[in-house]
């Protein structure tokens, strides 16, 4: 049977995106077993979630950084990620990018990436790996003492 209906209209209300994934959840008809909504998830435990992974897909309209696109690149998960904010500076591989107000656009990139998720392979920027930040941060420290 399909999952249990969310109604968005009661207290407590989920946010409009949880509402949104359970619509499309419900829609689908995507049994328990088809699906993963694990709620919070503590960071000690997000590596191996990200390695178990087959793809991470980050339909975000609005970022400040965007880390989980680069935690899951960090481990070798491949990720669609949004084109907006800073996710193109955080992923530089535009085939890796999609536009999050074109739902078309998005299923386009999801049926290539079930055959092949490494399509959408990455890799970080040298801007953001551990070494450059400590070099980084070690010329800051040069600097002010």
């Amino acid at each position: 049977p399909p999952p249990p209906a969310i109604d968005c209209s009661i207290p407590p209300q989920p946010t409009r995106a949880a509402c949104h994934v359970f619509d499309t959840v419900k829609r689908l008809g995507l049994t328990k077993a088809q699906r993963l909504l694990p709620g919070l998830v503590p960071a000690m435990d997000l590596p191996a979630l990200y390695r178990a992974a087959s793809l991470l897909i980050y339909p975000s309209l609005m970022e400040g950084f965007g880390l989980p696109p680069a935690e899951a690149v960090a481990v070798g998960t491949p990720v669609l990620a949004s084109n907006v904010s800073s996710l193109p500076e955080v992923i530089q591989k535009p085939d890796c990018l999609f536009d999050p107000t074109d739902q078309d656009g998005l299923v386009k990139k999801l049926h290539i990436a079930a055959d092949d998720e490494a399509a959408f392979s990455a890799s970080l920027s040298p801007a953001f790996t551990e070494a450059y930040g400590i070099k980084r941060y070690l010329e800051l420290m040069r600097k002010i003492t």
